[in-house]
């Protein structure tokens, strides 16, 4: 399945994922990060776009990495920035 997808070019696939897996999300090099907040009834849209957006970086901070304490650890550990 995964080879089918690599012949076909990156404007014309499209992978919806949804996790609460930093790793997951910020490695596939997203395009396009949706933050959601939701209850049983509704969900909003919070912010949106590429993880080069401030908000959007701040928000996946947040939420994917647990904070900023959390984040700096991880980033020394592994020397990486977002």
């Amino acid at each position: 399945m995964l080879s089918y997808f690599s012949v076909i070019p990156k404007e014309k696939r499209q992978f919806i994922l949804t996790t609460h897996n930093a790793s997951v999300a910020v490695s596939s090099d997203s395009d396009m990060f949706i933050v959601v907040n939701s209850n049983s009834k509704q969900a909003n849209v919070k912010c949106l776009g590429a993880i080069e957006n401030k908000n959007v970086k701040n928000a996946v901070i947040q939420h994917l990495e647990g904070g900023e304490e959390p984040y700096q650890l991880r980033r020394k550990k592994y020397n990486f920035n977002l």
